[in-house]
């Protein structure tokens, strides 16, 4: 018994893995939208630069909350550097 209580702790333990949130992509998630915490892969979230009135934060966006940064007129000038490639911190 004991045994396979240890053997259970370890396997909750293990990350969960999640597929593209994106309807026709089947790629593994790598993380989350910072807006919508939609689980998205690194070909589908962008790195996203915003300046703050004390420094500047890069988050990760899915395409959906990217075109809603750039169409709101009160973040757009916020926006600093936007790469269209999965960045790691």
């Amino acid at each position: 018994m004991a045994g396979n209580a240890g053997h259970a702790s370890e396997e909750s333990a293990m990350p969960v893995t999640y597929r593209c949130a994106i309807a026709s992509c089947h790629r593994r998630s790598v993380a989350s939208c910072f807006e919508c915490e939609r689980f998205c892969c690194e070909r589908h979230l962008s790195a996203v630069s915003l300046v703050t009135a004390t420094s500047s934060i890069r988050v990760h966006v899915c395409p959906t909350c990217l075109y809603r940064y750039r169409a709101d007129p009160e973040i757009q000038p916020l926006l600093t550097n936007v790469a269209t490639r999965f960045l790691v911190d």
